[in-house]
């Protein structure tokens, strides 16, 4: 995240329901000196990404787990797509399997496609490759807390009824 070239961006950190030693939130703190530390009983991923979104003030919101990375690019090139088409509910890139080793093992690369190819998984959009207009996050309710698997899909298909993905 440090390393985005886009410039304007917040972070929100939530810590769901474990004690992260206070040497863990000082590293995070070092480096992401901006990073707003939430801390929250175990609730579960989706209601702590909903309780980040919740501290974000941000147009746009995008979910970075602590097993993800994003390329460099990755929020310039969501804001760009944005940009590009004004009506779209949120914004995708394609997905890079990466080894502990930082092997590159599978790539899974992305098109565009309409709803009923969102709706098909004709392309798999996952949280650390999306990017949803706040606006529509909210009107969609957001992650749905009581969803154990797939909450991605589940919010990508309520999405996909609001309107265009890019």
């Amino acid at each position: 995240l440090a390393a985005q070239d886009y410039p304007n961006w917040e972070c929100i950190v939530v810590i769901d329901g474990f004690d992260a030693p206070e040497a863990a939130v000082e590293v995070i703190r070092e480096r992401l000196p901006q990073a707003q530390v939430v801390r929250q009983a175990g609730a579960g991923s989706g209601a702590a990404r909903n309780r980040g979104v919740q501290h974000a003030s941000g147009a746009v919101v995008a979910f970075l787990d602590d097993d993800d990375r994003w390329p460099t690019e990755m929020l310039r090139q969501h804001v760009a797509g944005f940009a590009d088409q004004p009506e779209a509910v949120a914004c995708y890139g394609g997905i890079r399997s990466i080894a502990a080793n930082g092997e590159v093992f599978e790539e899974t690369p992305f098109w565009q496609v309409d709803r009923l190819g969102i709706m098909r998984r004709d392309v798999m959009i996952l949280n650390g490759t999306i990017a949803v207009r706040r606006d529509a996050f909210d009107a969609v309710g957001g992650f749905n807390p009581a969803r154990l698997r797939a909450q991605d899909l589940d919010l990508v298909l309520r999405l996909a009824d609001l309107g265009s993905f890019v």
